[in-house]
């Protein structure tokens, strides 16, 4: 009721419990073949490919609905080039692909994309929706949304063939905006995007490798909720990189190209390496987000990469690059709390590294350190997530 799990109550009669492809193999969904769309309109179906195609290709340049379908694949479930695409209230179910040496398929392969809007939509075992390029017209409102969506256990892991995965593993993200330049009508909010240890195996949760928004219209990065991202053996893996949300990622010679994304209102909770970083680029704006991590896995278990909440740092040398390709960033009045374990059971806290702040006006001030975080301090978080999508009146997935 909004007020806490307190002595609440109810009565279970025969219940059944459906959870991500449970239902599919049941037998309650029945799926047909993979399908091409070569005219635009609005499309819902059931599809599937049991081999590595993509499920729903995409061949025109019409506006294309998809909505109130189910998708499973081995391949990609959603994909095109050049596409004006929405797709909503879907739910999409990613097979092991059974190859060995081949990964999971994308949630949505966007490559050249002239309009996107991905809409509660849910999206399972994925290697996540991948944006390559905008070629869309801003004044006629194109642009890449990403709003109220469900991600569960993104999995760069690869398959062994044989029905399983091996400790090998491709770049991943729930969400990717690759060579997105210039892009002023971008927006990612209120997506909810969870991974469970020894089911995923994600890099960041959410990367902008060279892309930017611009300076009147920076990429808005907003209440999100993300929880996890592990190694694939994430209680021995000691190095890993992976983490919260990244800006700034890769190389660039213009300062116009990578950076102008404001990240602010979210929540990143024990996302093992890094919260939420500034790994380079030009005016972004990390503000007023909260980020958790204890150090644990959801069952005690210690992650023993486990690094640091927030950084800033000029990761690829943009600073010394004529024009300089790194500054005037903000990391500001966040809540973080980021502990460490030691194999001792000892805990340290790291809550923030900050290298780069001050080089060429970057600013990092008024962040709150929640001080040494618990397994219980993280498990609230999601809590805090449900109040606040009630208070806000606001649906996620389908």
């Amino acid at each position: 009721a909004g007020d806490g799990i307190s002595y609440d109550h109810a009565d279970w009669v025969t219940p059944v419990l459906t959870c991500s492809g449970t239902a599919d193999t049941a037998g309650s969904i029945v799926y047909s073949g993979p399908i091409t769309i070569t005219k635009g309109g609005t499309y819902s179906g059931n599809w599937e490919t049991t081999t590595n195609k993509t499920a729903v290709y995409i061949a025109t340049k019409e506006p294309v609905i998809i909505e109130n379908s189910n998708i499973r694949s081995r391949g990609n479930l959603i994909s095109g080039f050049s596409n004006n695409l929405t797709v909503r209230n879907v739910r999409g179910y990613a097979l092991n692909p059974n190859v060995a040496g081949k990964v999971a398929g994308r949630a949505i392969n966007a490559e050249e994309v002239v309009n996107l809007r991905v809409e509660n939509s849910f999206f399972s075992g994925t290697t996540g929706i991948y944006v390559r390029k905008f070629l869309g017209n801003t004044a006629q409102g194109d642009g890449i949304r990403i709003l109220r969506n469900q991600f569960r256990n993104t999995d760069g892991r690869v398959s062994d063939g044989n029905g399983g995965y091996t400790d090998q593993h491709s770049v991943v993200q729930a969400i990717l905006f690759n060579d997105v330049k210039r892009m002023p009508n971008a927006e990612i909010a209120w997506n909810e995007i969870i991974n469970e240890p020894g089911k995923s195996r994600t890099e960041e949760n959410i990367n902008f490798y060279t892309s930017s928004g611009t300076p009147q219209n920076p990429i808005r990065v907003h209440n999100n909720y993300i929880q996890g991202a592990y190694s694939a053996r994430p209680t021995t893996d000691s190095s890993y990189p992976g983490g919260g949300i990244l800006v700034g990622d890769g190389v660039v010679s213009d300062p116009l190209d990578s950076g102008y994304t404001e990240v602010y209102n979210n929540q990143v909770v024990g996302t093992t390496n890094h919260g939420i970083s500034i790994d380079g680029g030009t005016g972004s704006n990390v503000h007023d987000n909260r980020v958790v991590g204890s150090g644990l896995t959801p069952d005690g278990q210690r992650l023993p990469a486990a690094n640091v909440g927030l950084y800033v740092w000029d990761l690829a040398g943009g600073q010394k690059l004529s024009p300089a390709t790194f500054g005037s960033n903000r990391m500001v009045n966040n809540v973080v709390g980021w502990t460490r374990v030691g194999a001792d059971g000892k805990t340290s806290n790291n809550p923030t590294w900050f290298p780069d702040c001050g080089v060429n006006g970057t600013v990092c001030t008024g962040n709150q350190n929640l001080g040494t975080v618990t397994l219980a301090m993280e498990q609230q978080e999601y809590q805090l997530w449900q109040n606040k999508l009630s208070a806000s009146n606001v649906k996620v997935g389908p």
